[in-house]
């Protein structure tokens, strides 16, 4: 059998790169200068990605994560986060609404592999 990419889905992405922390949660890691995530000013570096989509992602695997990211060139993704907020035990809850945009255009703006951008 042929291999699948490390992620399926259309050839469009929001520009991030999403990790695990140490509980598990998934996280954005990096922002890709450009990219439709750091431009719409709205996610940051830290936040937890709790749904995509109003799809929970709490037990999903990193790769299902990925993957409910990528989509078609041009569609919408709405992404829900938790920011930990230093001065209160709640965290701020956002919803962002990005288009996904080329990933080969991600990807030469931060000159990694395309697989790497979400």
């Amino acid at each position: 059998s042929t291999p699948h990419p490390p992620c399926v889905g259309g050839g469009g992405g929001v520009g991030v790169v999403i990790g695990t922390d140490s509980m598990g949660r998934h996280v954005v890691e990096h922002l890709a200068e450009g990219g439709p995530a750091s431009v719409s000013g709205q996610v940051q570096v830290g936040d937890i990605v709790t749904a995509i989509n109003n799809e929970g992602v709490a037990t999903a695997s990193l790769h299902e994560v990925r993957s409910l990211l990528r989509g078609d060139v041009g569609s919408n993704v709405s992404v829900s986060l938790e920011r930990p907020s230093p001065s209160t035990t709640s965290p701020t809850k956002v919803v962002v609404s990005v288009m996904r945009r080329t990933i080969d255009q991600l990807a030469s703006s931060r000159g990694v592999s395309p697989g790497m951008d979400e």
